[in-house]
């Protein structure tokens, strides 16, 4: 019988794919976890039914919960600058600037990104029930841009080639 010899650039490539691949499914079950747990999230529309469960809760607070309901701008809602008839009651506008350089090395072109500018407004609004004609119930947002996660949606974008 002849020895069977590893070469050593084996067992570091196997024990490394082995290490990368416990690592993305650790990372992937953790991810797990917090969709399961954002699905448990008790999501309410501005009702009677919020109330209720306001006032039996301690300290009239709840801790994380989902409102959902239709928007009313205290005042007047955001225009969009690129889009006609577009209002809303948070903006975002950045800026990017992209561009291309050649690296000598690799002989080769590589783009580059940076943020130029960008900008923030909101304005106070306040989440209602639907399809209720009398808003005497409704939940008051004084300041939306301290919500964390993403929750806006793209109207516009342009790039411009010079």
């Amino acid at each position: 019988m002849s020895d069977f010899s590893v070469h050593p650039l084996v067992l570091i490539g196997v024990g490394s794919s082995f290490a990368f691949s416990s690592l993305f499914y650790h990372l992937y079950q953790e991810k797990k976890k917090e969709l399961i747990k954002l699905k448990e999230i008790p999501v309410f529309k501005p009702d009677q039914h919020l109330v209720r469960v306001l006032k039996s809760s301690p300290h009239k607070r709840l801790q994380y919960v989902a409102v959902e309901g239709l928007v009313q701008a205290h005042g007047e809602p955001l225009a969009s600058q690129f889009v006609p008839r577009c209002f809303g009651v948070v903006q975002k506008i950045a800026v990017e600037e992209h561009w291309k350089y050649w690296n000598s090395l690799s002989r080769t072109w590589n783009s580059r990104t940076a943020n130029r500018k960008e900008t923030n407004n909101s304005v106070p609004f306040s989440l209602v029930s639907p399809g209720d004609y009398i808003t005497d119930l409704y939940v008051k947002v004084q300041n939306p841009l301290e919500a964390s996660g993403s929750y806006l949606e793209r109207v516009y974008y342009k790039v411009r080639r010079c």
